[in-house]
């Protein structure tokens, strides 16, 4: 039987497929459980000022409503602290909610909060990165070039994804994802951080959860051999050529092996990943975009609580 502890619940309002009725149900559910506090702040930028409010409150469980972005914001404050989160799916795609269990619809997901609570809490090893005194979590993946640009565009345009929802990712894939490709400059891949000589990549992308994204139900699995378990996988394209790209997702959609092969390099690591360039790239994280740097460097680091169904 679930027992009752102090509960926060953080919406974002302007989330995809969050509306005032999921909020409501969201609360309904929580409130036999012990919340004690809701906030919707006014925008993504508040997120994090209402997780640290909710713990000062003493909330021993937060639940967040919203896309991966407020989720990952949220874990940014809850890592390496002894207070879970619940991810509830109110974006357009919810990654990280899906690909612990959570369902992608959000009413069937409230429907799972109280069953969730009833499981042992679990930990998740999750990702940190770094650039020029700037630090940010990630809870399944960050991207480097093409998939960076792809969401900053996709983030510039909020009503063609609140309205295409994830084949806006798809649109913005073949535009601007690839012109960025195609333009952007030479990555240096210093594996192990080190600044010496490196590896030659155009794009690349790391992560420590599996799947990457969905495309609708399907998961997409271009890097499929982590599960929060401390490491990383990531996989670099040495050629700047769209059909390579083309061959990375098809072989993400059907579970294929792809960590070699001509164009690609890749593989898993308990060390930093550092990556450099002559001009600045785009970043993002967890499906927002982190800015354009010359100099990043990613690594595991850093743990998260969360509840799930069947967890």
């Amino acid at each position: 039987m679930t027992t009752t502890r102090p509960i926060a619940l953080v919406v974002n309002p302007l989330a995809t497929r969050t509306t005032p009725q999921l909020r409501r149900r969201i609360e309904a559910e929580l409130g036999p459980l012990g919340l004690i506090d809701v906030a919707a702040p006014n925008g993504v930028h508040d997120i994090r000022g209402a997780v640290e409010r909710a713990l000062h409150a003493g909330a021993r469980i937060v639940a967040v409503l919203g896309g991966d972005g407020t989720i990952g914001i949220a874990a940014s404050v809850l890592a390496d602290t002894d207070v879970p989160m619940i991810p509830l799916p109110g974006g357009s795609t919810n990654v990280l909610a899906r690909g612990l269990g959570w369902p992608a619809n959000p009413e069937r997901a409230a429907e799972r909060v109280a069953t969730a609570l009833e499981h042992p809490v679990r930990e998740l090893a999750i990702g940190r990165l770094e650039s020029a005194g700037r630090h940010a979590v990630f809870c399944v993946n960050a991207g480097i070039g093409l998939d960076a640009a792809t969401v900053a565009w996709v983030e510039r345009h909020p009503a063609l994804k609140r309205r295409l929802r994830q084949a806006a990712f798809a649109f913005a894939s073949a535009g601007p994802g690839l012109h960025a490709l195609r333009q952007g400059p030479a990555l240096t891949l210093h594996l192990g951080g080190d600044s010496g000589s490196g590896i030659d990549v155009h794009s690349l992308i790391a992560a420590c959860g599996a799947p990457y994204a969905y495309l609708g139900p399907q998961p997409l699995n271009l890097l499929p051999h982590v599960a929060w378990d401390g490491r990383l996988e990531w996989i670099g394209l040495t050629d700047r050529s769209p059909l390579r790209v083309l061959r990375l997702i098809l072989l993400g959609l059907t579970n294929a092996e792809h960590l070699a092969g001509r164009g690609l390099v890749g593989g898993t690591t308990i060390a930093p990943l550092r990556v450099t360039a002559d001009r600045p790239f785009p970043v993002q994280v967890d499906g927002d975009p982190f800015g354009e740097v010359t100099d990043i460097t990613l690594a595991p680091g850093g743990r998260l609580r969360v509840y799930a169904p069947g967890s």
